[in-house]
C-alpha cells in the first residue's frame, strides 16, 4: 500500500501507512485494514507482539472510534525500563478539554482511521513565524481529531519509547509546552470550538488568558457563573496545595500532581500521594492508581 498523496510523510523521522509493528515500510502490510493508519516513529520499540490485534479489537468493539492509543513504558539508551505512563481514558468533560491541559497521546502508540487522518489534513511541515512548530505537529492533529471524534486509550503498555541524550534536551525544556500553547491558540482561531466552563479553565491553566477571554464570551450567563465558581475552586485547591495543606484538595493541574511523585521527604511524599488518591476528576484516575501503588510500596 502506498502513502496517501494528501498526507505526505514528514522526512525519515515519521512514516504513515499500514506498517506492521516492528517491521519496516517494505514489509507486508496485510495485517492492517486499509482504512486504518499508524503513526510510527523510529525511536519507538514495540513491546507487545499482539499490539495490533489489541488495537484492532478496540476498533471492532467500538466502530465510532477514530483513534486508539495505549499506555507505554519508557526505556533508556541501554533498553532498561525507567518509567511508565498510563494516559487517561475517562474524562470529567471530554478528551478534547483534557487534551488542552497537555498532550497525553504518544504518537508512537497511535492507530488512526484513515478517514479521520485525511480529514485532519497534512501535518505541519514548517512555519514561517516559528520554524520549530513541526516538533508539536502531532498535538495539533490530536486536537483536530479529538474535537470531532471519540478516542480510546488501552490501559495496557503496548509500547516501549526510548528516551536518550538525543531527545532529552527537548523533553526537559519548556519548548514543548510553548509549542502546544501556540497550536491551541491557532486551533481556536481556525475552528468553531464548542466551549464549556471547563474549556475556559483549561485555557487559563495553560496561560492562554486571551484565548480564554474570547472563549468566555461564548458561554451563556448561567455558564459564566459556573465557570467563575469552577475557577474559584481550582484556585483555592492550588493555594492549599502550594502551602502544604494537601488534605481535601479535589482539583489539581498535572504539574502539581507530578510533584507528589518527586517529593523530597517520605512524610511529604505520603501526604501528597494520599491527597492525589482523593482527587475527584475522572481524568486523574491513572495518577490515583499510581499514587495508591506508590503508597503500598512505602508501607
Amino acid at each position: 500500500m502506498t502513502i496517501p498523496p494528501t498526507i505526505p510523510a514528514r522526512s525519515s523521522r515519521t512514516a504513515y501507512g499500514n506498517t506492521p509493528i516492528g517491521t519496516s515500510r517494505s514489509s507486508s502490510t496485510s495485517e492492517v485494514p486499509r482504512e486504518l493508519q499508524r503513526r510510527s516513529i523510529s525511536e519507538s520499540v514495540a513491546c507487545a507482539a499482539s499490539k495490533l490485534e489489541i488495537q484492532l479489537h478496540a476498533f471492532s468493539a467500538r466502530p465510532e472510534l477514530a483513534l486508539v492509543h495505549s499506555a507505554f513504558v519508557t526505556i533508556d539508551e541501554n533498553s532498561i525500563q525507567n518509567g511508565s505512563f498510563y494516559p487517561p481514558n475517562e474524562f470529567e468533560v471530554d478528551a478534547f478539554t483534557t487534551l488542552l491541559d497537555g498532550n497525553f497521546i504518544n504518537g508512537n502508540t497511535v492507530l488512526i482511521r484513515r478517514h479521520a487522518l485525511e480529514e485532519a489534513g497534512p501535518f505541519i511541515e514548517t512555519d514561517a513565524a516559528c520554524p520549530d512548530l513541526w516538533r508539536a505537529a502531532e498535538y495539533y492533529h490530536w486536537l483536530k481529531i479529538v474535537s470531532q471524534h471519540p478516542i480510546e486509550c488501552i490501559q495496557q503498555p503496548l509500547h516501549r519509547s526510548r528516551r536518550h541524550s538525543g531527545n532529552a534536551e527537548y523533553n526537559s525544556s519548556p519548548m514543548g509546552p510553548a509549542l502546544e500553547r501556540m497550536l491551541i491558540r491557532r486551533f481556536f482561531s481556525e475552528h468553531d470550538v464548542d466551549v464549556k466552563p471547563e474549556t475556559v479553565a483549561a485555557l487559563i491553566g495553560r496561560g492562554l488568558g486571551s484565548v480564554a477571554a474570547g472563549a468566555l464570551t461564548k458561554l451563556s450567563p448561567e455558564e459564566r457563573g459556573r465557570c467563575i465558581a469552577l475557577l474559584d475552586d481550582i484556585e483555592k485547591d492550588q493555594e492549599r496545595w502550594d502551602v502544604g495543606r494537601y488534605a481535601g484538595v479535589r482539583r489539581l493541574d498535572n504539574g502539581r500532581i507530578r510533584r507528589a511523585f518527586r517529593a523530597k521527604t517520605p512524610s511529604q511524599a505520603r501526604s501528597m500521594l494520599e491527597a492525589v488518591t482523593g482527587l475527584k476528576t475522572a481524568q486523574t484516575k491513572p495518577y490515583r492508581a499510581a499514587a495508591t501503588a506508590r503508597l503500598a510500596q512505602m508501607d
